[in-house]
């Protein structure tokens, strides 16, 4: 064998071995493995392009400043529901996603997603559900709405159907799903239908077209979403204890070295501002902090608040 033809066949069998031995120098968090890691942000929503556009501001910075960076794909996943996002997850294709507490505990039962960080999401730590009627309606309190048409959100919402519903069933009262609201409700129990946009519900109860609805006390202060011409027509029957705005969740399996250093990354993004202006691009982000014993305390509430509705969640 030729002098060259050897050195080629030594440093061909030299780099082969390197790659099986050693590896690819990645980020420390890496550890030994050889594959190229990922950080993929997902997001449910029906407005797929701008979804994209604001999870890109968020790739963007980490992959400007997270330590690493250079060996790992960001990219931005976006879904129409949430059984989507939970076979994402599952499947290893979707990194890290923020939801309300309701989509948050069902990606935690569904998809082994872990909770991480509190999000303040458009500025605001906590919120809570209010439910509503019109003035004159006859019904003061919670067992009045039994024989009565409800509007709710969408059967993903916290706000929306979560907590109002289960403030209702904790008081022993039955609740049933209509297909519309022209059904009439049993004489026992609470007919709930799904409208939309709070501005749909809030319109709908102030023009008496509906007994009933539930909004966030976020929603009732926003001009936007409930004008003044309907607030002055509405009235406030009960209103549940603050639960976290949102949350921010990763994969079951995320190398914990990532997950250190992702949850210290954004941690500390309120501190530039640059780190403010993708922030602000990020659902309206104001901070993300540590869960304290008070968030750990409101989730376990927020769990226990399920299991109430358990029959009325759609698969």
């Amino acid at each position: 064998m030729k002098f060259q033809s050897l050195r080629a066949l030594v440093g061909a069998i030299l780099t082969a071995l390197i790659v099986v031995g050693f590896g690819k120098v990645g980020p420390a968090w890496a550890g030994n493995e050889t594959e190229r890691q990922h950080l993929i942000f997902g997001r449910i929503s029906s407005y797929e392009d701008q979804a994209k556009q604001s999870l890109g501001v968020m790739t963007g910075y980490l992959r400007r400043h997270m330590p690493g960076a250079a060996e790992v794909d960001f990219g931005e996943i976006v879904v129409g529901s949430l059984p989507e996002m939970i076979e994402l997850l599952k499947a290893g294709k979707v990194d890290v996603i923020s939801e309300t507490p309701f989509g948050a505990i069902e990606l935690e039962r569904e998809a082994g997603a872990s909770l991480v960080l509190h999000e303040w999401k458009k500025g605001v730590a906590e919120y809570a559900s209010m439910l509503i009627s019109y003035q004159g309606s006859g019904i003061n309190s919670l067992e009045d709405l039994q024989g009565k048409v409800l509007a709710l959100e969408d059967p993903g919402s916290t706000s929306g159907f979560l907590l109002p519903l289960a403030a209702i069933r904790a008081r022993g009262i039955k609740c049933v799903e209509l297909k519309d609201r022209s059904q009439t409700p049993p004489a026992d129990a609470v007919g709930y239908f799904f409208a939309g946009h709070e501005i749909n519900i809030a319109s709908l109860v102030a023009r008496h077209i509906v007994d009933a609805g539930a909004i966030s006390d976020l929603n009732w202060r926003d001009e936007t979403e409930v004008p003044s011409g309907f607030r002055e027509r509405l009235k406030m029957l009960f209103q549940t204890s603050p639960v976290p705005r949102s949350l921010v969740l990763v994969r079951e399996g995320m190398p914990d070295k990532m997950k250190a250093e992702l949850k210290s990354m954004l941690q500390t993004m309120h501190t530039t501002a640059e780190g403010r202006i993708a922030m602000h691009a990020y659902h309206g982000v104001k901070r993300f902090e540590a869960p304290t014993e008070k968030f750990h305390q409101q989730m376990a509430m927020l769990r226990d608040q399920r299991r109430i509705i358990e029959g009325l969640i759609h698969p």
